[in-house]
């Protein structure tokens, strides 16, 4: 087993991408922008007593974590810092701002607890992320940017703690948060709760089509069709609609 190798100040980009565990020295602040960018063996982080403020854009891009967590002195997570890797499973995160893509397109993340101090998550931060179903919110979050959901899947699981209804208000930002529930057979209570906040979402799809056309092709139950039938009675006179249900 190869021992863990320690990065210090200034190691810079790209480096060192033969190494499994990394140990970061107590004098880093920053981890630098794409530092272990694309670094596929890397699997384990130890950071010691470090007192890292700011993790860098591409930092730990497609590296080979399963967990990923940060000291509590993390204000930044950099743009697409944790991002685009298969074996990401949870992430686990304090930082005050979560920068735009920090941890998109992790097809196997499953959960994602943010603690108390995050305040900021910018646009698509977990978008392309099919697998979460648990995400636990943090109070302290001020600002949520746009569709930091977008193309992830399972949403009636989040939050297992947190304020509800501040939830929603921001899921609905998302392009297509009522498209997800309902193609997924959605908790219907958050399906309706959806429709409570943004009665236009009953209306059309994320691509803009007639809603009850593209979740009566795609797969939807009854009881989605009728929650959404009860929001938006004009669209179940639309043909398409008609012929998507017959196709079904």
């Amino acid at each position: 087993m190869r021992r863990p190798r320690t990065y210090k100040k200034g190691d810079g980009q790209n480096w060192r991408k033969d190494i499994t565990q990394v140990v970061i020295h107590r004098d880093v602040d920053e981890i630098e922008g794409s530092a272990f960018y694309e670094n596929n063996n890397l699997t384990e982080i130890d950071w010691g007593n470090s007192k890292v403020t700011t993790i860098g854009g591409n930092a730990f891009y497609k590296t080979g974590l399963k967990k990923f967590s940060c000291p509590d002195t993390v204000n930044v997570v950099g743009r697409a810092a944790v991002a685009q890797r298969k074996y990401l499973r949870e992430v686990e995160c304090n930082a005050k701002k979560l920068a735009k893509n920090a941890f998109a397109s992790n097809k196997s993340l499953e959960t994602v607890i943010l603690q108390e101090g995050v305040k900021t998550i910018e646009q698509e931060t977990f978008a392309r992320s099919p697998k979460i179903s648990t995400f636990i919110w943090a109070d302290s979050v001020e600002g949520v940017g746009e569709n930091i959901f977008k193309d992830s899947t399972k949403l009636h699981e989040l939050a297992e703690s947190g304020d509800q209804e501040k939830i929603i208000e921001y899921l609905k930002k998302c392009v297509s948060p009522l498209m997800k529930l309902c193609v997924n057979d959605g908790k219907l209570e958050d399906i309706k709760k959806i429709l409570e906040e943004n009665p236009e979402a009953a209306k059309v799809s994320g691509q803009q089509r007639n809603a009850l056309s593209y979740y009566c092709r795609y797969g939807s139950s009854l009881e989605v069709i009728k929650v959404l039938v009860e929001a938006h009675p004009e669209g179940a006179k639309n043909e398409d609609a008609i012929k998507a249900r017959r196709i079904q």
